[in-house]
């Protein structure tokens, strides 16, 4: 049986909500004091996330649940590649390199969902 459309949309709004708290409160521990660069990093989570949270999924659904390993591998990194670019570019922070940067941030992250889902899921 599939899970209820809305009960998938309710956990991705909020995943992403719990990404840009952690990520932007990370990226502030880590250094990051800006706004404009606070900014940044919450924007570049409001475009990587959706994708991250959407493809494994669809992935799982279409392909079937062994997929969605892989898939979450694939999107995450090309989250990180792709928030270390955009960090990179547009961040005056500059006290750690954007890609590592990107990567921490990212690790925190994934690394409380995986938690949160093992004891609260």
């Amino acid at each position: 049986m599939s899970p209820d459309l809305s009960a998938v949309l309710s956990a991705m709004f909020i995943a992403l909500i719990c990404t840009l708290v952690l990520e932007t409160g990370m990226a502030w521990a880590l250094g990051v004091r800006k706004r404009e660069d606070l900014g940044i990093v919450l924007l570049a989570n409001l475009l990587t996330n959706p994708v991250v949270s959407v493809l494994p999924t669809a992935a799982a659904f279409c392909l079937g649940y062994k997929a969605f390993g892989p898939v979450t591998a694939a999107a995450e990194a090309g989250a990180v590649l792709a928030e270390g670019v955009v960090y990179g570019r547009l961040l005056s922070f500059r006290r750690i390199p954007p890609l590592l940067l990107s990567f921490i941030l990212n690790f925190g992250s994934y690394f409380a969902g995986v938690l949160y889902s093992t004891f609260a899921g």
